[in-house]
């Protein structure tokens, strides 16, 4: 029987999506288990345990549909929704709105407003991927007030511009795309794993991008090359909904109803095991504080990484948090799968 067991689970484990593994008999018993061989828990934190003080947002605005995507530059804050429009905001002001075209939908015979699930801007380009009559996500160049769909094979989720003239798009079938918007070409396509993607961050210098999926394992990307540089498996046991990275460190939050931080460089990791699924979060620029969503009233915490003694309560989201941004250290933007966004400041 127990030989039987062995090949069980070297069969299950042997079609994982990565195979840095090892197999150890635990006792006498010929329990065996799958360890880590790579990266060591530092500490495992249960959220219940620590206190936190309340804060009210600082200041509360509304989007022209439900938020799917955020991003910050110059000052401005854009927020793009299922109404077919990014809204600016400076200021938490809506000073403007770029626009998607409505479509027709044949098999209806009726027009249809675009859900625009992507969006990113680099000074005077910015980069759509939305609804449209051919595809349910179809990626747009937008400049001069002009739309110019880009031709790319695969379902795109997530797109974040390298540079003026590269983007990078994360697909559902886990294959990044590295695309010259100039030359209209892709420079590289390079096949993550076998498992769906679920999320992408680029660091800092665009030159790493984290990459999480639905089993859990998270990948480090070279952006220039497209080659795999880091591995880290067997520690998320579900889906990563939300990923960052901020140079050494990596953030995933779990459908296994944690949130982890990693250090790449120390090869260690700390867990911090919420009530409910974790949907979101983000490391501070100055990486010494993360936040992230704890339960199923769409609360999110802010702990400070260096004293876990100063915790913050965030309530205030009315549904299932989607989006953790911070503006600076101390400035966070939340919203959530409808319209409303928060604006947080941390003492």
């Amino acid at each position: 029987m127990r030989y039987f067991l062995f090949i069980i689970l070297i069969f299950i484990y042997g079609c994982n999506d990565n195979k840095s593994y090892k197999i150890e008999s635990e006792n006498n018993n010929s329990l065996l288990k799958i360890v880590n061989d790579k990266y060591k828990n530092s500490s495992s934190i249960q959220i219940q345990d620590l206190k936190f003080k309340s804060i009210a947002p600082a200041k509360e605005i509304q989007a022209s549909g439900v938020v799917k995507d955020m991003v910050y530059q110059d000052n401005k804050l854009y927020a793009a929704t299922d109404n077919g429009s990014v809204d600016i905001f400076k200021d938490n002001l809506l000073v403007g709105q770029i626009k998607v075209p409505a479509y027709k939908d044949d098999l209806y015979g009726e027009n249809k407003i675009s859900t625009i699930f992507s969006f990113d801007i680099l000074d005077d380009k910015a980069i759509v991927v939305c609804s449209d009559k051919t595809s349910n996500k179809s990626p747009y160049l937008y400049q001069n007030g002009k739309f110019e769909k880009l031709s790319i094979n695969g379902t795109i989720v997530k797109a974040r511009f390298v540079d003026n003239e590269k983007v990078i798009f994360g697909l559902l079938s886990n294959e990044i795309v590295l695309y010259d918007i100039g030359k209209k070409h892709e420079i590289y396509r390079t096949k993550v794993s076998e498992s769906s993607f679920a999320d992408m961050h680029l660091d800092f210098n665009k030159r790493k991008l984290a990459i999480g999926v639905e089993s859990g394992i998270l990948y480090i990307l070279d952006v220039l090359s497209g080659d795999i540089i880091e591995t880290i498996d067997n520690i998320n046991k579900d889906k990563t909904f939300r990923v960052d990275i901020n140079e050494n460190l990596i953030f995933s939050a779990n459908q296994d109803r944690s949130a982890r931080i990693f250090d790449i460089n120390k090869k260690t990791y700390k867990e911090f095991n919420a009530y409910f699924l974790v949907y979101s979060g983000a490391i501070s620029p100055n990486k010494d504080k993360i936040i992230f969503s704890i339960n199923e009233k769409n609360e999110f915490v802010v702990l400070d990484m260096l004293n876990l003694d100063r915790g913050y309560l965030l309530s205030g989201q009315k549904s299932t948090p989607n989006i953790a941004l911070f503006i600076n250290n101390n400035t966070i933007y939340t919203s959530s799968d409808d319209e409303n966004i928060i604006m947080w400041k941390i003492p």
